[in-house]
């Protein structure tokens, strides 16, 4: 199952005027000046320490110093600060924490007036609340990758909106959709069939960011002047006026000796329509039911109406003032208790979020719990005279208290005492907190609890503990196996310096990266993985220098953390279930479920699949190997090793392995084993081989075969002519679909291109299967959208033959360090790289992928077959 990470958020400043935009733009464009170029082969990485390999500066690697940039050489810094603008804009978070109003408006019957229906928020339990905020950005169905399961995705938690700056989980879809239907029980009312969410999962896969999500969103649609998230709270005022109240209240007294009463703020930041007799907030919640369903998807309001122990009381005093003065000398009827209120709340607009004290993270307490920090502290001079079960003796400020109306994560909720936890399993099931023997609080909030597999065993493992887990509703937050999915979050990891240039366009702009639209957009059931390779340019703001990161490096990386992650052993497998996975290569075999994970295997029936995500999840797939933070941690200090002269400014996969090796033995990427230490670096040696080098070959062939339209045009060729002596093995010529001229039949190039394939796919070329694979593709659009994969490479290896015959690939090599050659390797030199760079390679990039296929070429190492 994939795992949950946050990813961190641009921050901006404000641009105060056009010389600070322009000041701006320079420095941003000083900050990616690289100077020179050397290489970085990752050849015989694992055999020896050192295996970089020097060469010449290349000129085309240089940037113009600051003075002498054009403005189209800057665009990287007006691309940075163009949305700078909104930031000029007014705060109006003042006009906003200033907004009064009064109670009297919730009976106005103009919904356009009435406070209820202009702001529904103050008719909404808080899983209404919370379900609002997930809502208001929409969602979709969409089909999970590989098992092309069909679930409902919520882009307030997959899409980096700017509702949470940009913060997005990526992966987990199917436990976002388990909490989100949690919340929608709680939102109606369903408690019984509702428990606390529990995250489940190791460090680093989300469990402690969910809420940070939650609590982002609601600060930001809660700020906003007009809109319909506003949330409302009160103070009592006048209340000196109340005289039964005197000796309660809290006073001071001015330099002129004259005491004065503050107002009382509502302790819990109650919405004032818990103030308001039942009757009326009956009637309130059919004015508000419109408004509120806008937002609920049509589920209607359900308001928790019970004010807390010291309004409740103060309102009662209040109430019963008014009763006994000469204005009204008798029992109020509800209209007649809202106008006396009126007289004594100030409502006021109120942001909820983290930075003003709502929506906490309860760290675990240990067997030391800080119950006034936490719940309620004692008032003493109440407490004195009035003794300890006075609803004033109390001060509702506890840290959890500060959760009600909204949302708590309980993070490590095992390391708290049995007490701890039933007081508040208690508080979620019954809607009210009972602690100390102070007043019951009526508590309403969305409760949110996390834990690490290990505790979670622990506790498990002891008859109470074991009960209380089942009071939880588990969701597994795991490490994701899916190498695209890890692409994504390491990148979001490093989205504040992350920019990207697109290779469709030789001189397309360098603009902020984009992860989840354009560099690694999702994909549905078993899809071909899409990433920056062959794509986009990518490049790192790294302490000021611009370091730009080589084809095929960040997906080798996630294919090596995927690799350390799986679950391979069947025997275990076998202890768990029962099916023909079991004897399945795609079980055992680290690269064989890679390149399935990466739709690069189309040909694995449905049940296969299917048996094969069971395993997954059955044995916790995800749970063990390189973990999250330590991937991140791995990308970092590669980039900071590529950030140098020696390297070229080029984060190339040799630089990126041998940080990978360092890091291992160095503890720095922490094995619980010396035996697994050692399996992580096979595994890495085993993707380099079998992933990471059969890519870089098949790229030089294509640049070698003139590039990819030369490739498709014989593609297309060839299928004309295998069509044609399907139907006639005699035929010398065939009828092309293209251009609808008759041509000659290539006997010799369709013999050696089967040839190819053969020996790169360890079976024989079937037109049949070709022949499926495009009917597929027309069932779909009509059009031949993608070539086989299997073939074109075939075909582009038998270019590169013929080609590099005209000028051997050694002098091509020898070209590239020495600069030395005849006219003709010159020439075949300057193709090849043009194409390469079409392919997103650099100069660094192109030596070292030259280098690699001769020390591979030398090794007579046969390439692996793609699929």
């Amino acid at each position: 199952m994939a795992g949950l990470a946050l990813a961190s958020a641009k921050n901006g400043g404000v641009v105060r005027s056009v010389s600070n935009v322009a000041l701006a733009a320079a420095v941003v464009a000083m900050t990616f000046v690289s100077q020179s170029v050397h290489a970085q082969s990752c050849d015989g990485l694992f055999k020896a320490q050192d295996s970089a390999s020097t060469g010449t500066a290349s000129p085309s690697m240089f940037v113009p110093p600051i003075a002498e940039m054009k403005p189209e050489d800057i665009k990287p810094g007006i691309e940075m600060i163009k949305g700078l603008e909104l930031l000029t804009r007014p705060d109006l978070t003042y006009k906003v924490l200033g907004e009064r109003r009064q109670l009297v408006e919730f009976l106005e019957a103009d919904p356009e007036k009435n406070l209820a229906a202009r702001a529904p928020f103050t008719i909404m339990n808080a899983a209404q609340k919370m379900l609002a905020l997930v809502y208001s950005q929409g969602h979709r169905q969409i089909r999970l990758q590989l098992t092309g399961e069909e679930v409902t995705e919520y882009p307030f938690f997959s899409g980096g909106l700017p509702v949470t700056n940009g913060f997005r989980l990526v992966g987990g879809e199917k436990a976002v959709v388990q909490f989100v239907n949690n919340m929608k029980s709680q939102a109606g009312g369903d408690r019984s069939g509702s428990s606390i969410p529990l995250l489940v999962g190791s460090h680093g896969t989300g469990k402690s960011e969910s809420l940070k999500l939650l609590a982002i969103a609601a600060e930001k649609l809660t700020s906003e002047f007009e809109t319909p998230f506003a949330a409302y709270t009160y103070e009592w005022t006048n209340l000196e006026k109340v005289t039964e109240l005197l000796p309660l209240l809290p006073s001071s007294t001015d330099a002129n000796g004259k005491r004065y009463y503050p107002n009382l703020e509502a302790p819990l930041g109650d919405s004032p329509f818990t103030l308001l007799p039942q009757q009326i907030q009956d009637l309130v919640v059919g004015v508000g039911a419109n408004s509120a369903k806008k937002l609920l998807e049509d589920m209607a309001p359900l308001p928790f109406g019970a004010a807390d122990p010291i309004s409740h009381f103060i309102r009662n005093l209040v109430v019963q003032h008014y009763s006994k003065s000469p204005e009204f000398n008798r029992a109020l009827n509800p209209l007649e208790v809202v106008q006396v209120l009126n007289r004594h709340i100030i409502v006021k607009r109120q942001i909820i979020g983290q930075s003003y004290g709502r929506m906490p993270l309860i760290d675990a307490s240990g067997n030391d719990v800080d119950t006034a920090g936490l719940f309620m502290a004692t008032n003493p001079s109440i407490r004195f005279t009035q003794g300890p079960s006075h609803p004033m003796a109390w001060y509702y400020n506890g840290k959890i208290l500060s959760g009600h109306g909204n949302a708590i994560l309980f993070d490590e909720v095992f390391r708290n005492p049995p007490e701890l936890l039933n007081t508040l399993l208690g508080a979620f099931e019954g809607r009210r907190l009972s602690i100390n023997g102070a007043p019951t609080v009526p508590f309403d909030s969305v409760m949110i609890a996390a834990t690490n597999t290990a505790n979670l065993k622990d506790v498990g493992a002891d008859e109470k503990g074991a009960a209380a887990v089942d009071r939880f509703k588990q969701s597994a937050l795991r490490w994701s196996t899916f190498p695209n999915e890890i692409v994504a979050l390491m990148l979001e990891g490093k989205k504040t310096s992350l920019l990207q240039q697109s290779l469709a366009n030789e001189d397309a702009p360098i603009t902020v990266g984009d992860i989840r639209n354009d560099i690694v957009p999702r994909v549905e059931g078993n899809a071909r993985i899409q990433t920056s390779d062959y794509r986009y340019r990518l490049f790192f703001n790294v302490a000021g220098k611009r370091v730009e990161a080589a084809p095929h490096t960040l997906l080798m990386m996630a294919e090596i953390l995927a690799a350390t992650r799986l679950e391979l052993d069947p025997q275990k497998a076998g202890r768990e279930m029962k099916g023909k996975i079991l004897t399945s290569n795609l079980l055992r075999n680290p690269i064989d479920r890679i390149r399935l994970y990466e739709g690069l295997k189309t040909d694995v029936q449905p049940d296969e699949i299917r048996e094969l995500n069971d395993v997954a999840v059955l044995l916790k797939q995800g749970e063990s190997g390189i973990s999250a933070r330590d991937a991140g941690r791995w990308l970092t200090d590669a980039l900071q090793a590529a950030a140098t002269e020696k390297t070229g400014f080029t984060l190339t996969p040799g630089v990126a392995l041998k940080v990978y090796r360092n890091m291992l033995n160095e503890s720095v990427i922490k094995a619980p084993s010396t035996k697994e230490r050692l399996r992580w670096i096979d595994l890495a040696e085993e993707v380099v081989n079998k992933m990471l080098m059969p890519r870089i070959s098949n790229d030089i062939s294509r640049a070698l075969a003139n590039g990819d339209r030369v490739v498709k045009d014989a593609y297309y060729n060839m299928l004309d002519e295998m069509f044609q002596l399907h139907s006639d093995p005699n035929s010398k010529t065939y009828q092309s679909t293209r251009n609808s001229q008759e041509e000659t039949i290539d006997r010799e190039r369709l013999a050696a291109v089967e040839a190819i394939y053969l020996a790169k796919n360890g079976q024989p070329l079937n037109i049949s299967q070709i022949a499926i694979f495009h009917s597929r593709q027309n069932a779909m659009g009509g059009a031949i959208r993608v070539p086989d994969e299997a073939l074109i490479d075939a075909i582009s290896e038998y270019y590169a033959e013929v080609n590099s015959k005209a000028a051997g690939f050694s002098a091509l090599v020898d070209f590239e360090r020495s600069g030395t050659g005849d006219d003709a390797v010159q020439s075949r030199h300057s193709s090849l790289v043009t194409a390469l760079r079409a392919m997103g390679y650099n100069d660094v990039a192109i030596r070292d992928a030259l280098n690699l296929k001769k020390a591979r070429d030398s090794a007579n190492q046969p390439v692996p077959p793609q699929q």
